[in-house]
């Protein structure tokens, strides 16, 4: 907040008659306790980053490799060891994107459901080849 801001408000404060000075600071009592809700638009649309939220090609493509492996029982032990990792990195982004998904509901006051049926994932004919 500028120095001017604080000085006008000051001067506004300065001139509230004595009787209204309670009044004055329940009001701005309020505001420190309730924080500036975001706008539903822009909380709409930092959710749906978190929902959208997914690995690079090229990480989603070491997964792959390494799942491949994996299935053929051909990982090292520090190649399992990457793929423990980023198993634990998807179920945190998987953790993160179910609570975003819950918020997004109750913002737009729908079921849980519906937004997870708008944010499945898209299937392909590449993907269902393998």
């Amino acid at each position: 907040m500028s120095i001017q801001m604080r000085q006008r408000a000051q001067e506004l404060l300065d001139g509230v008659p004595s009787e209204l000075l309670p009044d004055v600071i329940r009001t701005l009592e309020s505001f420190y306790h309730h924080p500036a809700v975001p706008e539903p638009q822009a909380e709409e649309a930092e959710l749906i980053k978190l929902i959208n939220r997914r690995f690079t090609p090229t990480t989603q493509e070491q997964i792959d490799a390494l799942r491949e492996k994996n299935e053929l029982g051909a990982l090292t032990e520090a190649e399992h060891q990457e793929l423990m990792k980023y198993v634990e990195r998807a179920e945190d982004m998987d953790a993160v994107r179910l609570e975003a998904m819950m918020k997004l509901a109750e913002l737009r006051q729908v079921n849980l459901e519906l937004i997870a049926a708008e944010f499945a994932p898209k299937h392909n004919e590449e993907n269902d080849k393998a």
